[in-house]
């Protein structure tokens, strides 16, 4: 029965005065929904203290772990220490696109927080950040690379990889927060050592059921990539996100009525999914939270839209994507974008100049979901504008590849919510950017962006 499901929902959320009321609406949401099937596990790390908190809703018991291997022990020691029927992880906090909880104080907007910025140390001498800074660049692009090919980057060449890389933690599995970026095949090595550990779940096959990351622009095929053997249902952003995110209230009320046991299993991720796109705007928007309380709680706002509103009076959130993906498809997705590459390849080959021109047009057609040249792409888009580059009988090949992609997508995609038209300041009538599943990072050949050249700058020089 639906009421016997136990569901562990872990959290790992980074916070720091700035959206500590935004915070306080996510612990909120949970006191509101304590349910004797739902255990709440919050893994908090405080960014501006440096302060790292275990704590678990139902018992309010908090420890205080080592720093050293701090993920790999709260997902040990906390999550799968206690069985558990169903698992749901939440990141809450930045994101990179390529990885988790990048932050950098001296960042002007949460647009140039991104990994391409490196890392800075007043105190370091400025030979020393510079070279700290392009081995964080390799390391972002050296990840991107890895998450394309179609065999798992074995550990024996990753740490033959590290070694020269002496900024890098020894052992990627004790990051620490030190480092400035989780990146997703870190993260992805961490589940593996934990939920894939057969001394620690059965068999060592035990996955994250659901996992949503509440960060900017992560809903990248190469995380969902990255992540694949360690998760079942993956819901992410394509574009930004606020620290607020998802409507966990409806969320977490939901999850003791679904049905995951006999013929109705196979349905509850698209119910789950279903309810983290619908009730997204909701969040916002809706007024019938009960306003007495919410007044007596954060003040002079009437509800938590009211607050948004003021506080955060530059967020559009109806400018927001947000997809939920099954990742059992993503080998077979992976398997397709390796067989268009090969194509292109061929033909630039043979055709190199006729090619490479229409490759370039239809990426020039693309909107960067970061705006700021990073060149975060929508993979559907790019494959449809490079289609119609072409005469008809040109794009047959083409035509062809992209008929498995579509039924590929359709038993991908569980659900989405995308803004009709993301790109408003672009003309209509040659850009139609409506975010459609997953986005990659793909470079424009012909970008003249200062984010471009500093990547250059720095991978290179």
């Amino acid at each position: 029965m639906a009421n016997d499901i136990l569901w562990t929902i872990s959290i790992i959320a980074q916070t720091d005065e700035q959206h500590d009321w935004e915070y306080s609406t996510l612990v909120d949401d949970i006191n509101n929904n304590r349910h004797e099937k739902l255990r709440y596990v919050i893994f908090r790390y405080d960014q501006d203290n440096r302060n790292i908190t275990f704590w678990e809703a139902n018992t309010k018991q908090e420890l205080q772990p080592q720093i050293k291997n701090v993920l790999a022990e709260f997902f040990a020691g906390e999550i799968l220490s206690v069985p558990s029927d169903y698992h749901m992880l939440i990141t809450w906090g930045h994101g990179a696109g390529l990885g988790f909880f990048h932050y950098d104080r001296s960042a002007g907007t949460k647009t140039r927080n991104n990994s391409l910025f490196g890392i800075t140390d007043d105190k370091e001498k400025d030979d020393y950040k510079k070279n700290k800074r392009k081995i964080n660049i390799k390391n972002v692009h050296h990840s991107i690379l890895l998450s394309n090919l179609s065999t798992k980057f074995g550990s024996k060449n990753r740490d033959e990889f590290r070694k020269t890389n002496s900024f890098h933690p020894d052992n990627i599995k004790e990051f620490n927060f030190s480092t400035d970026i989780l990146l997703a095949e870190d993260f992805a090595d961490i589940l593996e050592e934990t939920f894939g550990n057969p001394n620690l779940t059965k068999n060592g096959t035990e996955k994250v059921n659901v996992f949503i990351a509440n960060n900017c622009w992560m809903n990248m095929f190469e995380v969902g990539w990255a992540l694949r053997e360690h998760v079942d249902v993956y819901a992410a952003p394509q574009t930004v996100v606020p620290f607020a995110g998802f409507n966990y209230h409806k969320l977490f009320k939901s999850l003791p009525t679904i049905d995951y046991s006999g013929t109705k299993a196979p349905t509850a991720p698209w119910v789950i999914a279903r309810n983290i796109t619908d009730n997204f705007l909701l969040k916002y928007t809706d007024t019938d939270i009960d306003e007495k309380y919410f007044k007596k709680t954060y003040g002079k706002y009437k509800n938590f839209g009211d607050q948004f509103s003021q506080e955060k009076a530059d967020s559009d959130v109806r400018q927001m994507a947000i997809s939920v993906n099954h990742l059992e498809c993503y080998n077979e997705i992976n398997n397709l974008i390796n067989e268009l590459c090969r194509h292109l390849i061929r033909k630039l080959n043979t055709q190199d100049r006729y090619f490479l021109q229409r490759i370039d047009t239809a990426r020039s057609y693309c909107g960067d979901f970061t705006q700021e040249g990073v060149s975060f792409i929508d993979f559907t888009n790019f494959f449809c504008e490079l289609i119609k580059g072409f005469q008809t009988n040109e794009a047959d090949e083409l035509k062809e590849l992209y008929r498995k992609f579509f039924f590929l997508k359709e038993n991908a995609q569980l659900s989405i919510l995308n803004p009709g038209e993301l790109f408003r300041f672009m003309p209509t009538d040659f850009y139609s950017q409506s975010p459609q599943m997953f986005s990659i990072f793909f470079p424009s050949r012909t970008a003249r962006s200062d984010t471009t050249k500093q990547f250059l700058y720095l991978y290179f020089d």
